[in-house]
């Protein structure tokens, strides 16, 4: 899975980035929180930080093996905080060490990256009970507001985990859904938006969607493989985060 993940390349159709890698886990940070629940792999970024804008977020992550993710990359954002007098770091209170249960991981707030799109000043996050929590939506817009950003909650059906199960966002004014994964629609925000409609077969099979994409003019990224990281839940987005945004 990791040589997978590590092999996923820049497109070279897109202007030069440059590509960060968490580093492993210590063996005193792969034993943190063990005696609440054993596990964990710090492959998938997208979940433990959120970017936006100046704004570099600890998210704080529901289920216990997953809260230890960060220390693969906190040393990296530091150093990238640090050079940039105008960026804030900041963490989420970390949630308290309640045992889980098949009922719930204790108390929040919970977010995590793969449940948050950032579009300009609109940000839109699900809360499943799953992953993220109201607690945890509130406390985004308490921090964020300030600064002029509007939190959308965005309700889903029970069956999905995150947003980006079903949700992807190509360019402002074009994006992919599932559209039945969603209890109410689209938020108003997305009305004026060009629609792409997937099912959820096709969260595993893009063939339908790239021609969709290529009809756009859109660029199509390939040549890598993500089979096996996807058996472990995630895929592309949930393995990657932006440290910049141009939306």
């Amino acid at each position: 899975m990791d040589d997978q993940v590590d092999g996923v390349p820049p497109s070279r159709n897109c202007p030069p980035r440059v590509v960060r890698r968490g580093r492993p886990w210590t063996p005193e940070e792969q034993q943190y929180l063990v005696y609440l629940a054993l596990g964990g792999f710090p492959v998938f970024m997208r979940d433990p930080i959120l970017v936006v804008d100046k704004h570099v977020i600890e998210l704080a992550a529901k289920t216990p093996f997953r809260r230890k993710e960060i220390f693969s990359v906190r040393e990296l954002l530091e150093r990238r905080v640090a050079q940039d007098p105008q960026a804030d770091y900041v963490s989420m209170r970390p949630p308290l060490p309640a045992k889980p249960t098949r009922m719930s991981d204790g108390p929040g707030p919970f977010l995590k990256g793969g449940d948050i799109f950032v579009m300009g000043k609109d940000v839109l996050v699900w809360k499943s009970g799953m992953a993220s929590d109201q607690a945890g939506i509130e406390w985004l817009q308490r921090y964020l507001g300030p600064d002029g950003y509007r939190v959308h909650e965005v309700p889903l059906t029970e069956n999905w985990l995150h947003l980006d199960c079903i949700f992807a966002v190509v360019r402002r004014g074009l994006c992919i859904c599932d559209t039945s994964g969603l209890e109410h629609g689209l938020p108003s925000i997305l009305k004026d938006w060009e629609v792409i409609p997937a099912t959820s077969e096709e969260a595993h099979a893009h063939t339908r969607l790239i021609r969709e994409l290529e009809m756009r003019e859109a660029t199509v990224v390939s040549g890598f493989r993500m089979d096996i990281a996807s058996q472990w839940g995630g895929g592309i987005r949930c393995a990657s985060h932006p440290l910049l945004r141009d939306v």
